[in-house]
Formats: C-alpha cells, sequence, structure tokens
C-alpha cells in the first residue's frame, strides 16, 4: 500500500468517527462497535464532557476499564486531565458541539495521564456530534505516534471504496438540509416534489441543488448517483 500522508490518515479517521455514530444509530451494541476498533474509542456527553464509555483499546491507553470510568463520572476528567488541558476543552468544546454540523469532525489535543505514564501525555482526539437526542459525543484518541504504520489498520477497519474515501472530505461539506435533498434527487423526486416534502418553496430547492453542484462539483446527474450510492442515500 502506498504511503499516505498526514492529512489522508487524519481523513480516515474522520470517517471512522462517522462510521461509529452511524452502527449505533442502527441499534448494533455499543461494545461489540467500539471494540472492533484497533484504536482508542470513547463516548463523552456534549454539554459537560463527561466520559461515558471507553473500548478495550482505550483502557489499555488509560488503565481503567468501562465500570471504572461510569464510577468516576466527572472525577476522572479532574483528575487525569491536565488541569489546562480540562480548563480549555470546558470553555470551547461545548459551544463547538452546540454549533457543529453533524458531518463535521472536530481534531484537538489534550494531555491526559496515562498509566504507563509518570507525567501527562498528549492525545489527538478526533469528535463527531452525532443524532442522539442525549447529546452524545463519539471520540477517537491517539497517541501521536500511533499515526505510525496505522494505515493498514485503518483499511481494514474503514471498509470503503476508493471514490468514498476521495470525496470524503467534499462530501462533508454539505449541511443537513442539503444532504436531505440530495438524497430525494437520487431517489427520483424532482423539485416540485421536494418542496413538497421539505415544506420549502421552490426557489429555496433550486438554491440547495446550486449548492450541492457547487460543493460537490457535478458535472452531469452521474456524478450526483455515484455521491449518492457511495454516502448511502439511495432506498433500494
Amino acid at each position: 500500500m502506498p504511503y499516505l500522508t498526514d492529512k489522508e490518515l487524519t481523513e480516515r479517521f474522520e470517517y471512522y468517527t462517522v462510521q461509529v455514530e452511524k452502527l449505533l444509530l442502527q441499534g448494533e451494541d455499543i461494545d461489540s462497535v467500539l471494540n472492533q476498533s484497533p484504536f482508542g474509542v470513547h463516548l463523552n456527553d456534549a454539554k459537560t464532557l463527561e466520559v461515558l464509555h471507553v473500548n478495550k483499546k482505550l483502557t489499555e491507553v488509560i488503565g481503567f476499564h468501562n465500570n471504572e470510568i461510569k464510577e468516576m463520572g466527572m472525577e476522572y476528567l479532574e483528575n487525569y486531565l491536565h488541569p489546562d488541558t480540562l480548563s480549555n476543552v470546558a470553555k470551547f468544546l461545548p459551544p463547538i458541539y452546540e454549533n457543529m454540523n453533524s458531518h463535521e469532525t472536530y481534531p484537538f489535543l489534550q494531555h491526559v495521564l496515562l498509566h504507563d505514564c509518570k507525567d501527562f501525555s498528549p492525545l489527538i482526539t478526533f469528535s463527531k456530534t452525532t443524532s442522539f437526542q442525549n447529546g452524545l459525543v463519539v471520540c477517537l484518541s491517539l497517541r501521536p505516534g500511533d499515526f505510525e504504520n496505522m494505515s493498514p489498520k485503518m483499511e481494514q477497519v474503514v471498509e470503503m471504496d476508493s471514490f468514498k474515501l476521495k470525496h470524503f472530505k467534499r462530501f462533508q461539506q454539505l449541511s443537513e438540509r442539503e444532504v436531505e435533498v440530495l438524497t430525494l434527487l437520487a431517489n427520483g423526486k424532482n423539485n416540485p416534489r421536494i418542496a413538497k416534502e421539505l415544506y420549502l418553496s421552490r426557489h429555496t430547492v433550486e438554491t440547495h441543488r446550486k449548492n450541492i453542484k457547487r460543493k460537490l462539483d457535478l458535472k452531469n446527474f452521474r456524478d450526483l448517483m455515484r455521491y449518492a450510492i457511495a454516502f448511502d442515500l439511495v432506498r433500494f
């Protein structure tokens, strides 16, 4: 497999957080979904940032099992995050999560006291808000060194074709409404029908279509359908 740049690796990590949410929304068992990952995954509360669930890989890194994390609650953050990290994330993360597009992934750096280190160590974390009503956030945390030799694992975990991988970042630019319009277009609906289903004016639908075409650089309907099929928007 050819060498992957940091940007390409980052895109894979971002995509993986989306896949975790997708499986959870489908009703898959939390432990089963999270433990498939070869790197640390945790679920957090979007408002308090409390860690609600961790997988086995993260347990290896932080030294605490899922039940221990749950029992500690907010005390885990207070005792094992660097004070500066806790102060900073408590200020900027909740507002970011509140205003994030559901297709976006937000990366940040935190310093954590790990079980095999005497001092605080950096963890690169990719976080994504979810569609769950309880304000759940999916987080993927890695040590900087974990980026080395990670691409083969990512290829096994992130099962997507080359088109989906290549155009994932472009697809993320779409708003939720634009994804809705794209979905209806791909399933054979015309502008009047889309306007009726989404309670929009025809002019607004046309505006959304123009924005979709621009953001995805669509040349024709075939391009539109490639995106729709790749990102599971077609209803069979």
